[in-house]
């Protein structure tokens, strides 16, 4: 049996038998992206060819491919040359899932920055023990535009946005990263009508300045400390001037 024969029957086999074979051929379709060391843009076999060394029908493999494709994985071509191709995944993929079930959950606004005070410290105390030199100058780039998109809302919050991912990058830990980014796109719709005056801004500027003299000199403990006390004030804004948006529920966001 060939290499491709003994990797699908494997993949195959997982699972329960009241698993649909469309969705073990999806695993194992995962599973031949990752063996092969498949990239973005790269194409998979045709339909015929997959059909045979999955050992399926075509029918559960167009079903199987249409999954993957609904999930982000692959994007399915049209036309004369078209057919399967690996995509690129993005942080907002898991925006998609995640928001969509928090507002099936019924999940509301608050509960985003909760999660936000618990985990956003613990990411910046790991920044700081990790972070390179580059990382840090491109940190410094964000903080500085934050200071200069004061009072203009869009481009500071995409400042704010910008400088929290380039925090997560520096733990070099692609969870953590997918999680700040998720996050922070949840929170995008609610904070993108809520700027706060320009004396609120500028101290909001003061506090990541200071998360950056922290990270610079790799002190975890203040770092933490001074983005946890940053998130504290933030959740005291909102609830002073727009407390309505901590009880709305979270809504399914597309990228």
């Amino acid at each position: 049996m060939s290499r491709d024969g003994r990797m699908a029957e494997s993949g195959l086999a997982l699972g329960d038998r009241a698993e649909k074979v469309a969705e073990r051929v999806a695993r194992a379709l995962i599973q031949y992206i990752v063996d092969r060391g498949l990239q973005a843009g790269d194409s998979l076999p045709n339909e015929k060819e997959m059909s045979e060394t999955f050992r399926v029908a075509r029918g559960s493999l167009r079903e199987a491919l249409r999954l993957l494709e609904t999930q982000g994985v692959i994007v399915i071509r049209p036309g004369p040359g078209g057919g399967p191709v690996v995509r690129e995944l993005q942080p907002g993929d898991l925006v998609n899932s995640t928001s969509l079930i928090l507002q099936v959950m019924r999940v509301h606004f608050g509960r985003v920055i909760d999660a936000r005070r618990t985990l956003v410290p613990e990411i910046t105390r790991a920044a700081a023990r990790r972070r390179t030199v580059e990382q840090l100058g491109e940190l410094r780039g964000y903080v500085d535009e934050l200071e200069a998109a004061v009072g203009t809302s869009p481009d500071f919050w995409t400042a704010y946005r910008r400088t929290h991912e380039t925090i997560a990058a520096m733990t070099g830990n692609e969870i953590l990263e997918v999680i700040q980014a998720t996050l922070l796109e949840i929170s995008g719709p609610f904070e993108a009508h809520a700027s706060p005056p320009a004396r609120t801004a500028r101290t909001l500027v003061r506090q990541h300045r200071g998360v950056l003299e922290a990270i610079e000199l790799r002190d975890g403990e203040a770092a933490a400390e001074l983005v946890a006390a940053h998130l504290d004030a933030h959740e005291r804004y909102i609830a002073r001037h727009r407390r309505e948006d901590l009880d709305e529920p979270v809504r399914w966001t597309r990228r």
